[in-house]
């Protein structure tokens, strides 16, 4: 038995390996709240186990992931399988992420901030059941050669442990992403602070049907992201289009942005971060806008990296409401910084 960093304790022979892991975060926070009541609160907003390793065949993995929920039960996060057929061509089969949004793909344990951005939560899909095929070519032996990532699959469109589907059709997901200075990993913060610049661009569509109510609702969902490092410096945006058109309705539609910047400063294991999120609501929600802003400083003692950090953060939220009552879905309640973290 070993340990591998960031993956866990566990071990391997031959063909098969398995690994065992945790995830655990606690957290205060403090609300100064406009419209009620302030908060001062300790929380434990993560707490998982994971398994995951090879087995029977050259080229399959596998990974099992499960979240100890906010009433005390667990919750299964991650069930796949995912074999490489061939150089460039892999297919991943279970209730995985579904291929949309580069923040949403980095696992929660390679975030800056404690949590991902307002924009994320809401227009992301998070996880589903369904099949995909994926991969990330790259042109040349080097890390910093061309790099091509592509990812399409098909889902039941109903999240995370529905494992039944509502209606006739199946949803898919698409996504390619363009890294002509070699492949960006995910996960936020520069590490490597190599004095070549990388960036990269990347799209994604998401299309499914719903039955939430006995009538259908068509969902359709595309986003735009890019990403740099850069001797230190880790900058990303996203810009997000959700259109939600139910049966005999006029259609919802929301937009949304955010931009981040992290720089872990040269010779220390300190990163301050900011970023800037705004969503633009459909006016059927009741809501004209969403704004967040967020800054603070990362400190990664004895240099762990990600997996062992203490982060200081503090930001503001706001929204601004029409004139009308009217109220629609996947509209924040409440202004918080804890939101639900989808990996």
């Amino acid at each position: 038995t070993k340990h591998k960093k960031g993956t866990g304790f566990g071990f391997e022979s031959g063909n098969f390996s398995l690994w065992i892991g945790c995830l655990f975060q606690f957290q205060y926070y403090g609300q100064d709240n406009k419209n009620s009541r302030d908060t001062n609160n300790f929380n434990v907003p993560e707490a998982r186990f994971y398994m995951m390793g090879k087995a029977f065949v050259e080229g399959f993995t596998y990974k099992l992931q499960w979240k100890v929920g906010s009433g005390g039960g667990v919750v299964l996060l991650d069930a796949y399988g995912n074999y490489e057929i061939a150089e460039g061509i892999q297919v991943r089969m279970g209730q995985f992420k579904v291929p949309y949004s580069r923040q949403a793909l980095a696992s929660a344990a390679e975030l800056s901030f404690m949590s991902r951005s307002i924009v994320t939560n809401v227009f992301a899909p998070g996880r589903d059941i369904g099949i995909m095929a994926h991969d990330v070519v790259k042109f040349g032996e080097n890390e910093n050669d061309m790099a091509l990532e592509w990812a399409f699959g098909l889902f039941n469109g109903d999240g995370t442990n529905v494992s039944g589907n509502d209606n006739n059709w199946l949803g898919w997901a698409a996504r390619l992403g363009f890294y002509p200075m070699g492949f960006v990993k995910y996960g936020e913060t520069d590490f490597a602070q190599g004095d070549d610049v990388k960036f990269g661009i990347a799209a994604s569509y998401y299309s499914v049907r719903n039955r939430p109510a006995g009538n259908t609702v068509k969902d359709d969902r595309w986003q735009f992201d890019a990403v740099l490092t850069w001797a230190g410096l880790y900058v990303e945006g996203e810009y997000h289009s959700m259109s939600l058109n139910p049966d005999g309705s006029s259609a919802i539609d929301n937009k949304g942005w955010f931009v981040q910047a992290g720089y872990l400063i040269a010779d220390t294991n300190i990163e301050v971060m900011a970023r800037y999120s705004m969503i633009d609501w459909d006016r059927a929600t009741g809501l004209k806008n969403s704004k967040e802003w967020v800054i603070g400083a990362a400190w990664y003692p004895e240099g762990f990296g990600h997996p062992f950090k203490i982060v200081l953060q503090i930001g503001e939220f706001k929204s601004d409401a029409t004139n009308d009552n009217s109220s629609g879905s996947n509209v924040p309640s409440e202004p918080k910084f804890d939101y639900e973290i989808s990996d």
